[in-house]
């Protein structure tokens, strides 16, 4: 580093005075030990050995709504199930149709006719609850 102070060069500052970066390396905070520094391993092992701020939990006094009433889904459920037998629903996957076919359904070149009973047969049959894995 001593050869590149030898050099001595000069900048500009925003006063517009020349200033000598050897002298302001010798007299500066680098030169008295007072510059910060990040630290290092050193450094970052502070940083993730400080405490977290710990923030309060959140309660909800927001009162829960009934948007939609009882009556209203049990009506929408049965729309929907006539539907599903009397339009059907349009399938593009040849192995979804397949699918459909070898289960029960009505199955008209891509389009897919579900019966009530078999719809809530198999709706039946889903578990309560199951485990997500990961594809790798």
């Amino acid at each position: 580093m001593q050869h590149l102070l030898a050099f001595a060069i000069r900048f500009t500052c925003e006063a517009d005075t020349m200033v000598d970066i050897k002298s302001a390396l010798e007299t500066g905070p680098i030169a008295s030990g007072h510059a910060k520094r990040s630290g290092g391993r050193t450094g970052r092992r502070e940083v993730r050995s400080r405490p977290v701020p710990s923030f309060p939990t959140l309660v909800r006094q927001v009162p829960v709504y009934e948007v939609v009433p009882n009556e209203a889904i049990e009506l929408i459920h049965l729309e929907s199930l006539l539907i599903l037998e009397e339009v059907g629903c349009e399938f593009r996957d040849d192995q979804a149709v397949a699918t459909w076919k070898q289960a029960g359904a009505t199955v008209k070149g891509s389009r897919v006719h579900i019966d009530r009973a078999m719809l809530m047969e198999l709706v039946g049959k889903i578990p309560a609850e199951y485990t997500m894995h990961a594809r790798n």
